[in-house]
């Protein structure tokens, strides 16, 4: 594998690694050959290259459009070599294709497990500049992981051609080499490294790592570029669920579809979404898929202060609609409740039934609490029922007696 001086200082140069462990080992036991002499030669085109394919154009028979095809199947560096072009040059080929008037819109075709971190704005640049759709298709059999998984987060949709496709690995590493700053080799030879008097912080992280203290390198500088790697991931890609898909995990496609993969289809499926996606915007006047219209996660996600206050403005709206049907409980309980439940505002026409049924209900109520005591008038007695009374009055007297 042929290398130029640009490629290679980026490869050695103690990069931080946007990428799963299997590419990054199989990559490093190249570079070990490469190092002990062995000889690489690279054949036919680059990886990571670009073509512009025709496809049937809707403007009439033996007409044709073009997508630009973006094939993301290399380590991904910033600036490439002899056997892999840099993000730098697919930038430049998006860019171009894009101002290309028969050029409808640029597909990804990602098979790459990542690379370095400092290639990945490059690239994610271009895409979100892009006044055209930028889809992003996974071949069966292949994976779309950290740095490459990045890039493709900032295309309007990802599209995996089987379930079993692997994305992931969303997480930052760096390999370090060398030796303590005061050691010997195997042959005996002292090996020492010495700073100027004020240069008390200088190469610190490297020195504590080669002591075996990970910790400040960590803390200062994998942490921090790992924020800001998932940071842009979670902007690009708002339903992505922190806690479970960004700890470096990997996932089949079809685990994970409406979040980091939106769908399964084919190769044509994806051309066709994306010549889809541009009819739409021309049919818009418009030719920029950017400018669609935000879901309620990404304007979480992109501006939550605008959320919270959409939040906080439909709470007092329903607290307001619950009070005025609440207001009428006592007249109508049941007609309240189903109000509630129906989701929608109390009417002035269902209102002013309400005070209506409340005013009759207050009327009844004031003429029972105004109406006299009914009378109860002496109870007419027969001739037969006073004679009644009377025998049983002369028969108690008669036993109404004292023993003496």
């Amino acid at each position: 594998m042929s290398m130029n001086y640009r490629l290679s200082s980026e490869l050695y140069g103690n990069n931080l690694w946007m990428i799963d462990p299997m590419s990054f080992g199989s990559m490093w036991d190249i570079l070990t050959d490469i190092r002990n002499g062995v000889k690489y030669t690279q054949e036919g085109e680059k990886l990571n290259n670009s073509i512009l394919l025709e496809v049937p154009s809707s403007r009439g028979i033996g007409e044709h459009d073009l997508i630009h095809v973006v094939n993301l199947n290399g380590v991904i560096t910033k600036n490439g070599g002899m056997s892999t072009n840099g993000t730098k040059q697919l930038a430049n080929e998006i860019r171009t294709a894009d101002r290309n008037n028969k050029v409808k819109g640029h597909l990804i075709v990602a098979a790459s497990g990542g690379g370095a971190g400092n290639a990945i704005k490059t690239l994610t640049d271009a895409i979100h500049s892009a006044n055209k759709p930028v889809g992003t298709w996974i071949e069966n059999g292949e994976m779309a992981c950290s740095a490459c998984y990045g890039i493709i987060s900032a295309s309007d949709f990802i599209m995996a051609e089987d379930k079993d496709v692997v994305v992931g690995s969303l997480g930052t590493m760096i390999s370090l080499s060398g030796r303590p700053k005061s050691s010997k080799d195997d042959k005996g030879q002292l090996h020492v490294r010495f700073y100027a008097t004020k240069s008390t912080q200088k190469n610190s992280y490297y020195e504590q790592a080669m002591e075996g203290n990970g910790k400040p390198i960590i803390e200062h500088v994998l942490d921090p570029a790992n924020e800001t790697f998932l940071n842009n991931i979670k902007q690009n890609r708002p339903l992505i669920d922190e806690k479970t898909q960004m700890d470096g995990s990997i996932f089949k496609a079809g685990d994970v579809l409406g979040s980091m993969v939106d769908e399964i289809g084919s190769f044509q499926d994806a051309v066709n979404k994306v010549l889809s996606l541009a009819n739409d915007g021309e049919n818009n006047n418009n030719n920029s898929t950017k400018n669609k219209q935000m879901t309620k996660a990404e304007l979480k996600n992109a501006h939550p202060d605008v959320y919270n206050a959409i939040v906080n403005e439909g709470v007092l709206a329903e607290r307001d609609r619950v009070g005025m049907w609440m207001a009428h409980v006592n007249t109508d309980k049941d007609a309240v409740v189903n109000g509630i439940e129906s989701g929608e505002t109390l009417s002035n026409t269902q209102r002013e039934k309400f005070l209506v049924k409340a005013n009759s209900m207050n009327k009844i109520e004031s003429l029972k609490n105004e109406s006299a005591d009914d009378l109860t008038p002496p109870e007419s007695k027969t001739l037969d029922q006073i004679k009644n009374e009377e025998l049983v009055k002369e028969e108690k007297e008669a036993f109404n007696f004292e023993l003496n």
